[in-house]
């Protein structure tokens, strides 16, 4: 998928320069002017990171605030269509935050990896449970 330079940093959980910096570093490379392909760059993104965990956390950090603040916006909604709206930036947060968990585990030891990843799902699913059950999506998943 080819992506603009804004919808490549929001998808990497940077900024539109640390997206310039990474290209002008031969991390990532433009497909075109200001085009991206995201995946590829993705992954070129995650070799990379995946070398400083620091940084990766700090990705983290910034996926769990955003997420924050989209769960507080969601939380303040009135109304169904006010929710639903709402719903969609939650859901976008929560991309980040796992796509920064994933990048912590492929840099720490596997049986470090497991317990971050038991603990995401943890968290993820109250939130997706608090999503669903606000939208009167409740028990979608017990008739599946």
């Amino acid at each position: 998928m080819i992506m603009n330079q804004a919808e490549l940093a929001e998808r990497l959980g940077v900024t539109s320069r640390r997206v310039r910096q990474l290209e002008a570093a031969g991390i990532i490379t433009a497909k075109g002017r200001g085009e991206y392909q995201a995946e590829e760059s993705e992954r070129h993104y995650q070799i990379y990171a995946a070398r400083d965990l620091d940084a990766a956390e700090a990705q983290l950090v910034r996926a769990e605030a955003k997420m924050n603040q989209a769960l507080a916006a969601f939380r303040r909604a009135k109304d169904d269509a006010k929710k639903r709206t709402a719903a969609g930036p939650l859901g976008q947060a929560l991309d980040l935050r796992v796509r920064a968990i994933d990048l912590i585990c492929a840099i720490v030891p596997e049986s470090g990896a497991e317990l971050i990843r038991t603990a995401a799902k943890s968290s993820t699913s109250e939130v997706f449970a608090e999503i669903f059950t606000a939208l009167g999506i409740i028990g979608i998943c017990d008739t599946v």
